[in-house]
């Protein structure tokens, strides 16, 4: 595994840990595939997230905080997850 794998694991690993981002409280969400997912359901597919590092697909896998925009559902128990200001409109 080279860096570039083992930082985007050590952020998965936060993110389904914390759940949260440190400062500020801002909720980190996972994604995989086009999916978003809340931490507690990123913990289910953690198995697939760390294969799909292995296999260098990056660009298939991450973590963000969503800061402004419409709400967004978690793809595994469908929760809302609601931007940290608002719709920006």
């Amino acid at each position: 595994m080279d860096q570039n794998q083992i930082d985007m694991l050590r952020r998965i690993k936060y993110a389904i840990r914390s759940a949260y981002a440190f400062p500020g409280c801002y909720r980190i969400v996972v994604y995989h595939g086009g999916d978003v997912y809340c931490s507690d359901c990123a913990r289910v597919i953690f198995r697939e997230l760390v294969e799909c590092v292995r296999d260098g697909r990056l660009h298939d896998v991450g973590t963000f905080m969503h800061e402004e925009g419409h709400p967004m559902h978690c793809d595994g128990c469908n929760t809302v997850i609601e931007s940290e200001y608002g719709d920006v409109a």
